[in-house]
């Protein structure tokens, strides 16, 4: 998930995880991925945050390897 800090990264992340489902979530913004894992409460261990700028093609790249 890209934009996952962001509001509707969040919404979306949140609906993810609601389903079951395991959620890379990638952002920018370090500090805010960090406050969504807090935010997350039980589902955090299905959570797996990514600090990249997905302007990056290399950053993206390595991510996706990492992933």
């Amino acid at each position: 998930m890209t934009g996952a800090a962001g509001t509707l990264g969040e919404s979306i992340t949140r609906m993810l995880l609601d389903e079951g489902f395991l959620v890379a979530a990638l952002d920018i913004r370090t500090e805010g991925l960090a406050g969504l894992k807090t935010r997350l409460d039980d589902k955090a261990g299905r959570f797996h945050p990514f600090t990249v700028d997905i302007s990056s093609a290399p950053a993206v790249e390595e991510v996706c390897h990492t992933i």
